[in-house]
């Protein structure tokens, strides 16, 4: 069964002047341009496990990579040129530490809404001077997340970070975007109990053993790669 992820449609007044596609009214209806916050909410797919569970998604692994691309930051960190036919970010620290060591970090930021371009790259700044990137974050995220929770860490901005809203989205968006990925020769896997399970089909039908319940499932086929799609 073939999986999308939904988009919501958007009705185009074909008499839209030209120039104007940041917002435009015509009588009642407004019109706004898809964000990348909306962009990337939008590969969004629903787990279905466990059955029980709260409603609950995660992003195609690969999936928010192929979307937000060295371009794409360039554009939201209001950058004139990346690159310069150089190398990603040569003409930007900033911009070249995303590419390079923390576009998790950079795709969480967006998730939030932190979205004005001086804010981008003010909280990006600074998670660069502490060190938090995609590899520090992934060590160290139970102990991020649980600062997050209570105050402020010195890693985000104060005056950025000031709604614990969004810090919560930030640690909860996380999860999200490092579904786990089965490979072809791990029979063991550690699962955090806020992971969320790439599972695009899952059975009602439970079997009871004597130290689990074993339930027929599906994984997105882009979190496997040993071949076999239903697992239990």
């Amino acid at each position: 069964m073939a999986l999308e992820a939904y988009k919501p449609s958007l009705s185009i007044d074909p008499a839209m002047p030209r120039g104007q596609e940041e917002g435009y009214s015509s009588g009642s209806d407004w019109y706004e341009p898809e964000t990348l916050f909306h962009k990337i909410n939008n590969l969004g797919i629903p787990s279905k496990f466990p059955p029980s569970s709260d409603d609950r998604t995660f992003f195609p692994s690969g999936r928010v990579d192929r979307l937000v691309t060295a371009d794409v930051i360039q554009g939201e960190l209001g950058i004139s040129s990346i690159s310069g036919g150089r190398g990603v970010g040569d003409d930007d620290d900033v911009a070249r530490w995303v590419c390079t060591e923390a576009q998790r970090v950079y795709q969480l930021h967006i998730l939030a809404e932190i979205e004005r371009k001086h804010d981008l790259r003010r909280s990006l700044e600074r998670f660069r001077e502490y060190g938090v990137n995609d590899r520090e974050l992934f060590r160290n995220i139970y102990v991020l997340d649980a600062a997050a929770s209570s105050t402020k860490p010195d890693y985000m901005h104060a005056k950025i970070w000031r709604m614990e809203c969004q810090r919560k989205v930030f640690f909860a968006s996380f999860w999200k975007l490092w579904a786990p990925v089965f490979q072809k020769d791990k029979v063991d896997y550690w699962f955090h109990r806020k992971s969320v399970w790439p599972i695009v089909e899952c059975s009602t039908e439970v079997i009871l053993g004597k130290f689990s319940r074993v339930y027929r499932a599906r994984i997105h086929k882009d979190h496997q790669t040993h071949g076999y799609e239903e697992v239990r």
